[in-house]
């Protein structure tokens, strides 16, 4: 196996064990050292010039990237990046205050990924990370549903009872989010005679997309907005994106 490839496959940076349970032999990572084609900047620790800061910070305290910083890996929807980053870890050892620590002795799947931000973060900025988990169809609802039949995961129920499947982007699950809490019905790709289809309508908006993908949004103006505050949890600022 290429060690290179391979390493871009992790994102740029991999622990030594990793790279060799992918099928990288230690021959072929010392002749990839000796050619500087990767770098080796702690022991174990191997990575390309263009790697993930984020992972290489983790990987380097032996711990996994987790919940939203995972998320924004997978390509899934984050209304707010973190300032910290969110790493899983399955031994003791204390991480720099750079972390925001998660157990876990599993591997990280999308479900758990989806738990993790729907445990930690406030509920829109965990609302988005599940529903783009089920509409880029990382996760299933009914695998989502099961997970959260505990004694003790009524918040979570609701958060899962607010996915909706046929949501198209972030906007829209932003804005049926608000539209709701101010006490509006919603419904999700509406057909209007005349008019095509809606992505968004409600008692407050309808919200359509023209030719080209632009987003357009008429009716009355909702007496809430999009919270651009902090994330409670995690010190999140507002997204760029």
């Amino acid at each position: 196996m290429d060690p290179i490839s391979t390493l871009r496959a992790f994102g740029g940076v991999a622990r030594s064990n990793a790279l060799i349970r992918a099928g990288v032999s230690p021959d072929q990572l010392k002749q990839a050292l000796d050619q500087q084609e990767v770098s080796r900047p702690m022991r174990g620790v191997y990575r390309l010039t263009e790697y993930d800061s984020d992972l290489y910070a983790a990987t380097c305290a032996h711990a996994e990237i987790a919940c939203i910083s995972a998320a924004r890996r997978l390509g899934l929807w984050v209304f707010r990046n973190p300032s910290l980053i969110h790493a899983s870890v399955n031994h003791g050892r204390g991480l720099d205050a750079r972390f925001r620590v998660h157990r876990s002795e599993e591997p990280l799947t999308p479900l758990l990924i989806c738990l993790q931000s729907a445990r930690c973060l406030p509920e829109l900025d965990a609302l988005c990370i599940v529903e783009s988990a089920v509409v880029l169809k990382h996760v299933a609802l009914d695998p989502l549903r099961r997970a959260v039949e505990g004694q003790r995961d009524a918040r979570l129920r609701t958060m899962v009872g607010l996915v909706d499947p046929h949501s198209q982007s972030i906007i829209e699950t932003i804005a049926r989010y608000h539209l709701r809490t101010a006490g509006f019905s919603t419904q999700s790709q509406v057909h209007v005679p005349g008019v095509g289809r809606l992505d968004l309508s409600s008692t407050a908006y309808s919200v359509s997309k023209r030719t080209g993908g632009s987003t357009t949004v008429t009716g009355a103006s909702s007496r809430r907005t999009a919270d651009a505050g902090t994330c409670s949890r995690c010190a999140a600022s507002p997204s760029s994106a």
